[in-house]
């Protein structure tokens, strides 16, 4: 026999714990999505709202353990790692979900953001795969566009200007957001610099002497184009300082090409600072003119033979590139 007081009992009890009815996988995943999602008015909100969607998806695991949900939750708990800016979890939580059955209507983005974490990590030539990847999963999904831009500018980084062209043929040629289309407008004007020799100069350096760009045949050389009033040109310096630093004594070289407004803000600004290489004011706006440089900063990379190898490559990747360039035969 059923005893109604009982059951109601345990309504009235579930209730005061907070119990809720067990949503559907789909309803679940909504609410998830939407608090990842949810826009806030600071980080520190927003960074509840990640932990929140963590806390959620740990019980959706557990609520629904087939594997397309598993696979559909670490998809998610990667999206939520990625806020936090913890890449390593984000990394982990997408492999877990490439490997199971995700759904189609993710493979793009996870791929994608598989790429991305691979390719801040350094990981190269696997963050390129993970792009391409992510392309042949649905060549027609709205984030593609976004996806063949990322993989050119690796592609470049790489050194492999060809394929880096060609994605961003068919990607003006398909379209996409304005913001992809004005990125990828750039880059192919940086492009068609790269397989270029370096166009040829002479110039007197801040110390007196007389230099020429042939003087540096053998070397892998860095023409900076840069200010001391460039809040982004000093936001780059240290990164710089450690290439430098590093590679200097195998061949490197770096020429400052300094666009200040007069020699002694020049002055000014290396006494302060530690930039131990080779810089040139006078005459460096029309060194810049035949570079095509439209705004700075601006740094063409050189391989030994004067070659252009890459445009506008900075920190970790620069130094990829110089590694690769100085280990050449």
């Amino acid at each position: 026999m059923i005893h109604m007081q009982g059951i109601f009992a345990f309504v009235i009890m579930a209730t005061l714990v907070g119990a809720e009815p067990m949503l559907s996988s789909e309803e679940s995943l909504r609410r998830i999505t939407e608090v990842i999602e949810r826009p806030v008015r600071n980080s520190e909100m927003k960074a509840r709202d990640y932990q929140q969607a963590l806390t959620m998806l740990d019980r959706f695991a557990r609520d629904y353990p087939d594997a397309v949900s598993l696979a559909t939750a670490d998809f998610l708990r990667a999206n939520a790692y990625l806020g936090l800016g913890q890449t390593e979890y984000a990394q982990s939580s997408l492999e877990a979900a490439l490997a199971g059955p995700l759904p189609n209507d993710h493979l793009v983005v996870a791929n994608y953001l598989h790429g991305r974490t691979l390719l801040e990590n350094g990981q190269n030539k696997d963050g390129v795969a993970a792009l391409r990847r992510a392309i042949g999963s649905n060549p027609n999904h709205p984030a593609v566009a976004e996806v063949r831009f990322i993989l050119a500018y690796a592609l470049m980084e790489n050194l492999d200007a060809i394929e880096a062209q060609g994605q961003l043929d068919t990607l003006m040629a398909t379209g996409g957001p304005q913001w992809v289309l004005d990125g990828a407008a750039t880059l192919r004007k940086n492009l068609r610099w790269i397989g270029q020799a370096a166009p040829t100069f002479n110039a007197r350096t801040l110390d007196g002497r007389q230099i020429s760009l042939r003087d540096f045949e053998g070397r892998v050389v860095l023409i900076d184009f840069w200010a001391s009033w460039c809040p982004p040109c000093i936001a780059m310096l240290p990164d710089l300082q450690n290439v430098y630093a590093k590679y200097r004594t195998r061949g490197f070289e770096v020429i400052g090409m300094s666009l200040d407004r007069t020699r002694s803000d020049l002055f000014g600004f290396l006494r302060s600072n530690d930039m131990p290489w080779i810089h040139v004011h006078e005459n460096a706006e029309i060194v810049a003119d035949r570079y095509g440089v439209e705004g700075i900063p601006m740094t063409f990379l050189l391989d030994r033979r004067g070659t252009i190898a890459a445009v506008n490559l900075h920190g970790e990747r620069l130094a990829a590139a110089v590694e690769r360039l100085l280990s050449a035969r």
